[in-house]
This record gives C-alpha cells, structure tokens and sequence, in this order.
C-alpha cells in the first residue's frame, strides 16, 4: 500500500501549492477598483456675468445679432445656451469649468470688437443686461477714440446670465433718449430697434464739381458795368453720404423715415477774368442757396431739396483756398438704398473791387451734374 500512501502525499501537497498560490493572488492583484466617478463642478451664483473671450456656440441668424444706436454698436458673434460650462469651453473665457443650481440655466452670448460707431462725441450711450427683472450694467468694450480709431477693449466680451429657466434676459442699450433691446437668447432686435442698414453708407460718388459760370455785374453811380467768368468747384471726391436714424442737429428722423446725410463738402471758388475793357481781376463773393444747388432723388421717388440755408463762399484771393460746407440732411424713405445728387449752384452774387462792392446776377449759371448714390449692402 505503499504507492497509495505516495498518492494522497502528492495530493495534498499540490492542494497546499494552490492553495498557497491563490492566497498570494489575493493578497497583491484584488486591491480595491479605482473611482471613477467624476467630482461635481462648481456651482456659480445666479446673475450676469462677463468675461474676455468668446465662446463656440451657434451664430446668429442673418440679418440679427445686431443692435446699432447712433454712439454704440452691439454685434453677437455666437449664442449657446448650457446647463453646465466645461472644459474646453471654460478655457474660451479663461475661468474654471462650472454649473447652476437645479432650476436654472446658463444663457451665453458671445459679442465681436465692432466697427466705430456713427457718432462720437459728448454724447454716450448706455447698456445694460436685463435677466427677468433684474438688470446688470454693462460697457462690453469701453469708449470709442476716434483718433486712435479703436476702443479701449479690443478683445471679443461674453456675457454670461445664469437664470432661472425660461427667463428673458436681453441687452439694453439708451441712447439719445431712446431705448431699444437684443435678445440673448435668440439676437433678435426688439421692436423699435434700427435694423443694421439704417446706418449703411455710399462709396465714393465721384470726381470733384466743377463749372464755369457767367456773371455781369449791375453798378450804381459811378461804376461800369462788368462781366466776367466764374469758377466754382465742390469737392465731392472725399465727402461721405450715408443714413443714420438719428443726427446730433435733427434728432431722431420721423417714422417711416430716416436721414440722408452728406458730409465733408468743401467748395472752392476761383477768381473771375473780367471781359470788360480793363480786364480787371475780379472777386467774386457767392452766397448759395442750399436748398437749390444740393437735392436728392430717391430712386422712384420725388426731388428733395437740401435744408434751406445760405451758404457764403467768400472772396479768396488765395488760390485753391476751400470753405467747408455744413453737413447737409434730407429725410428719405426708411427704405432708401439708392439715388440721385444733383448739384446746380444757384444764389447771389458780390464782386469785390479795391474800395467797394458792386452786387452781380448770373448771366449764365454754372452746368448742373449729377452724381449716382448706391448704398453698400
């Protein structure tokens, strides 16, 4: 029985082996498994916040995103609405990640640098971020310096409201008088908003006016009569015409209407040749009446006269010496993209000898021209 004895021996030994080995595989391989769960994110308070940067969300639809007063300009790069902020989008704005309170949601709106405003000035506008009925002062990228021709923030700004669910938050902004509102959820404009192509402008209408006019002057006592030519020049190469709702001389335009403004006219008026027997040099004081010599036509529309003002282009015994005409406003049809300027001097006339001054009539007015106006789109 001696074998049998050897069997159980190696049995119970290869029992002891395994039983061994298995007490090693406990001890070093089944640690406890690791965990996995991921730690909740801070939560932030309700309220608006903003923050340098812009966040990846949905662009705007065409033609929104945009609330444009005469001294502000708001342009939404991109919306998204959130319950929580995480990485990488936290880093977009260069804060830590985040979430709300159960209730609430994140409304996140993304605004670009944008251009220079209309006007700049004294006048400023306003803004604010109303959130329900609670309201957040906001100045998204400072003052506009129109020398420097940039403002004082010259990064993209996000405004973050963290807000019960549902509620309306929208930019405000007061200018002139007026208050008109963005939405932040969706960039729609708010009823009485200026749509962007209130403020649209022309390119360059063109070359320079320039014309001959005739003259003759009508002395008393002792003067003779005299005639003589008369250069007049307009410099419309550098002026600007655009629209604007609203100008810091007529204030807002009427409904329906908005104003058309030519701006950086210069006129220039040159000595006159006299044809009488003595030849003389003479100079010529004009005194142009605006209303007649600046009118507008609306495409399909009717002829409008300029503002009536008189407008004195003096005696320049200096060659090329310009005088700057003050900017000229039309009311046009709110839905005005194109026209016609028409410039035909028309006024007084003063020729200006050594020791007196002898009133003139036109005899022959300088040519009329006309300039196309088609706004950019």
């Amino acid at each position: 029985m001696e074998w049998l004895a050897r069997a159980v021996n190696a049995t119970v030994s290869r029992r002891v082996v395994l039983s061994a080995a298995a007490s090693g595989l406990l001890a070093t391989g089944c640690k406890p498994a690791a965990d996995t769960t991921t730690p909740p994110l801070p939560v932030r308070a309700a309220g608006v916040y903003v923050f340098s940067g812009s966040l990846d969300g949905e662009a705007p639809p065409a033609g929104d995103g945009v609330l444009r007063t005469p001294h502000s300009t708001h342009w939404l790069e991109s919306l998204a609405l959130r319950t929580e902020v995480r990485e990488p989008e936290a880093q977009q704005l260069g804060i830590p990640a985040f979430s709300v309170e159960p209730g609430q949601e994140i409304v996140i709106a993304s605004f670009k640098v944008p251009g220079a405003p209309a006007y700049s000035g004294k006048t400023k506008a306003t803004a604010l971020v109303a959130a329900g009925k609670q309201t957040h002062p906001v100045d998204l990228f400072g003052a506009y310096d129109p020398v420097a021709e940039k403002y004082r923030v010259s990064d993209s700004q996000t405004v973050v409201a963290c807000v019960p669910i549902g509620t309306q938050v929208e930019l405000r902004a007061t200018d002139a008088g007026r208050t008109v509102s963005l939405d932040l959820r969706t960039g729609k404009r708010g009823a009485g908003a200026a749509l962007p192509s209130a403020y649209n402008a022309a390119p360059a209408l063109g070359d320079d006016y320039q014309a001959t006019g005739l003259l003759i002057t009508q002395p008393r006592g002792k003067f003779e009569v005299d005639s003589g030519s008369y250069d007049l020049k307009v410099r419309i190469r550098s002026a600007a015409f655009g629209l604007t709702p609203w100008t810091p001389t007529r204030g807002w335009a009427p409904r329906g209407t908005t104003w058309a403004v030519l701006s950086g006219l210069a006129i220039t008026a040159q000595t006159a040749d006299s044809t009488g027997p003595k030849r003389n040099l003479l100079f010529v004081t004009a005194v142009l009446d605006l209303a007649s010599t600046f009118q507008l036509t609306p495409a399909g529309g009717r002829r409008l006269a300029a503002p009536s003002a008189r407008f004195k282009v003096p005696s320049i015994r200096t060659p090329n010496h310009s005088t700057d005409v003050p900017d000229l406003v039309w009311a046009v049809p709110d839905t005005f993209t194109r026209g016609v300027l028409r410039i035909a001097p028309h006024g007084s006339l003063t020729v200006d000898y050594a020791n007196a001054s002898v009133p003139a009539a036109w005899k022959q007015l300088p040519e009329a021209r006309e300039f196309q106006v088609a706004l950019k789109a």
